[in-house]
């Protein structure tokens, strides 16, 4: 290019220099018609003055030639120059929109990164927990080998181990839901920060392509300002002592250049107008002039003014969507905004990143295009108790706003999880649609009645235990427990787990006197609750080789005498299996052994009692003299034994003699005999024994 300049220049200087030596060699032409003569006549003066200006006129009229070109020739370069100027402003501002875009798109892409580092750190903690769980579910599950082939009967601790179990595998099936999600997450975000990167990577190969078309440009225009630097003041150096060169310039190029007189008036071609550049007059430094009336005495430029108006283009999804022509300074007017299904408008941009603020009041100095700026929404459902409390739609990226909801003793509100997770709504960012799920404890009113009155009252968390309270007491009855329904007790409420609001009544049973009467004396009274039984040490009676106790009995009977064959009308009962429902007296039966009456009779009427004592060696016989004489002739004294209380073997031995005789029991009879040997004589009779014993109670 510069070589092309140089070869330029150099023919210009020649043809300039031809012009020079023409007018140079014009003017000896009329002032030699003058010289040459002593003296000259009018006709010769007019003569050299005519051949001398028709050569300077012809000379003038190439170097007009000449000038023409050369304003030509510099107004092209003008052009070019204003074309080049465009072209970089463009380069600038493409640089400039793109460091913009890629300080944003890096900003995006650290954002990317430290949510892939994020969840890569919560994957790998998952996964670490998982295999933990896996172990301790293994382990679970050999106990519960172990105790199911020995057949140990532990029914309940298997159910129980199962049970946790199905609990650590569905904790484990959470935590692996969670991580391919996360999974998908960190390649849905590596791709975006791919995306970034190759964008990244274009706009800063763009902006070192344009760097040096910028580079290139300047050097075209710095050289095309010295070309035409040089012909504007080659120009002028052509002109005389009466002419001046007059530049009119029009939208930031040359639009004529004239040699004219001074003092004279200039015209031109007014510039043509188009809908972006209208021209309203000339000016000279600035100042409007009126050309028709504007006499120019020096070289002068004469400026257009023009009124400047541009294109500003609203686009959505690069399609037009608003356009508007604005003169220079002024301001657009703002569409309607637009819209668009599942995203939120964020404003108009320039690059498609960041959104200008204060459209309508930037002034309009060039065309501009903006794009229509969107962000995704996601729908955030928040559930709780199983019902819908609330949506919203957030912005990508952003945060859910918090909702109020019930906190109260009764139903505690612990926060929002997702998938089991407890989540901070105002650090969690939103990248899909999601739901979070109120976690809430339950606590439940565990109360004691005791007589309609309120005796304990605690407020237990749900599949909590409550704490039994201290026992109430009341006269005259046993606390027996405590009830839902007022009847059954409930058994193990200190290990029941609380899911609802309970109230417990009070169950007391009547205590009632419970005696144990013997020998005339009450041997102890103790207190035994209703439809309750005895469970206390129970008191014998006399038991020795005098007496014996039979057992007890809810029938009372009279001390006295009555015969052996009513001690089966006795019903006894087994003291520890009687329900108490009244205050109640067991009567204790005692037959003396050593007091009683022994009455032994014939089929004649002729009897025989024997009376005994407990505390004699000997006993006496009460009988009638019929007897005596009948069956004992010649009885000095008689001694008795007894052996066998109740079917007794009763023997008579007369101590003045070695007479001897038997009462004795026939089994294959069901009566008594009297044999023996009494003075000589052998005998044998059969008597019925009456037995008049003695009761205890």
């Amino acid at each position: 290019m510069k070589a092309k300049s140089l070869i330029v220049s150099l023919i210009l200087i020649v043809c300039f220099a031809g012009i020079g030596i023409g007018l140079y060699c014009a003017w000896p032409a009329i002032t030699g018609t003058i010289t040459d003569n002593k003296y000259y006549t009018s006709e010769d003066l007019q003569d050299a003055y005519d051949k001398g200006y028709n050569d300077a006129f012809k000379n003038k009229d190439e170097l007009t030639q000449q000038v023409d070109y050369y304003k030509e020739l510099t107004d092209t370069y003008y052009i070019s120059i204003l074309d080049y100027q465009a072209q970089i402003k463009d380069y600038e501002t493409l640089t400039e929109n793109n460091k913009n875009t890629i300080s944003t798109l890096e900003q995006n892409k650290t954002e990317l990164q430290s949510q892939v580092e994020n969840l890569t750190t919560i994957k790998n903690s998952n996964e670490e927990t998982i295999s933990d769980l896996q172990d301790e579910v293994r382990s679970l599950e050999n106990q519960v080998k172990i105790l199911t082939s020995s057949d140990s009967g532990k029914t309940e601790e298997i159910a129980e181990l199962n049970k946790q179990i199905t609990s650590l595998n569905n904790l484990i099936s959470q935590l692996q839901n969670t991580n391919t999600l996360n999974v998908n997450t960190i390649a849905s975000l590596n791709s975006q920060i791919e995306s970034l990167n190759s964008q990244i990577s274009n706009m800063t190969l763009q902006n070192q392509t344009a760097s040096s078309q910028i580079t290139a440009l300047n050097n075209k225009i710095s050289e095309l300002q010295e070309s035409i630097n040089y012909y504007e003041q080659y120009i002028a150096s052509l002109e005389n002592g009466e002419q001046v060169v007059a530049t009119f310039e029009f939208d930031g190029s040359v639009y004529n250049i004239q040699i004219v007189n001074k003092n004279s008036i200039v015209t031109v071609t007014t510039p043509t107008s188009t809908d972006y550049v209208i021209f309203n007059y000339w000016t000279v430094n600035g100042e409007q002039v009126d050309l028709s009336s504007y006499q120019i005495t020096t070289n002068t430029k004469f400026v257009a003014d023009v009124t400047y108006k541009y294109d500003v283009k609203f686009k959505v999804d690069n399609a037009d969507y608003d356009s508007q022509i604005v003169v220079e300074n002024g301001f657009a007017t703002l569409p309607e905004e637009p819209t668009k299904t599942g995203y939120e408008f964020d404003g108009w941009s320039l690059n498609g990143v960041d959104v200008v603020e204060n459209i309508s009041s930037t002034a309009v100095t060039q065309n501009v295009t903006y794009q229509a700026v969107f962000t995704k929404l996601h729908t955030v459902t928040f559930m709780y108790e199983e019902e819908l409390k609330s949506t919203q739609q957030v912005r990508n990226g952003e945060c859910a706003t918090d909702i109020d909801v019930e906190d109260t003793t009764y139903k505690v509100f612990n926060g929002w999880t997702y998938e089991s997770a407890f989540i901070d709504l105002d650090t969690y960012k939103i990248y899909v649609d999601i739901t979070f799920i109120a976690d809430i404890t339950y606590k439940y009113d565990v109360k004691f009645i005791v007589d309609n009155e309120e005796y304990n009252s605690q407020i237990v968390v749900e599949n909590g235990f409550a704490t039994l309270p201290e026992e109430p007491t009341k006269n005259g009855y046993k606390f027996s427990g405590w009830s839902i329904n007022g009847v059954d007790i409930v058994e193990n409420i200190s290990s029941t787990a609380v899911t609802q609001n309970v109230t417990y009544q009070a169950i007391f049973a009547k205590l009632y006197n419970v005696t144990f009467y013997g020998e005339g004396r009450n041997y102890f009274t103790d207190k035994v609750a209703e439809n309750e039984y005895f469970t206390g040490s129970i008191p014998r009676l006399y038991d020795t080789s005098k007496s014996e106790f039979l057992g007890w009995s809810l029938e009372r009977f009279s001390r006295g005498f009555g015969p052996l064959e009513s001690l089966d009308n006795i019903e006894y009962v087994n003291v520890n299996e009687v329900q108490i429902t009244e205050d109640t007296v067991f009567y204790g039966i005692v037959i003396g052994k050593g007091l009683g009456v022994y009455e032994f009779t014939d089929n004649s009427g002729c009897s025989i009692q024997f009376s005994f004592s407990r505390y004699a060696s000997y006993s006496y016989v009460s009988s009638s003299n019929e007897f005596f004489n009948k069956y004992l002739p010649g009885l000095t004294f008689l001694t008795v034994n007894i052996t066998n209380f109740k079917k007794p073997l009763v023997t008579f031995k007369d101590s003045g003699s070695s007479n001897s005789l038997y009462f004795r029991y026939d089994s294959n009879n069901n009566c008594y005999t009297l044999d023996g040997q009494w003075n000589g004589r052998m005998f044998e009779y059969t008597f019925n024994l009456v037995n008049l014993y003695s009761v205890g109670y």
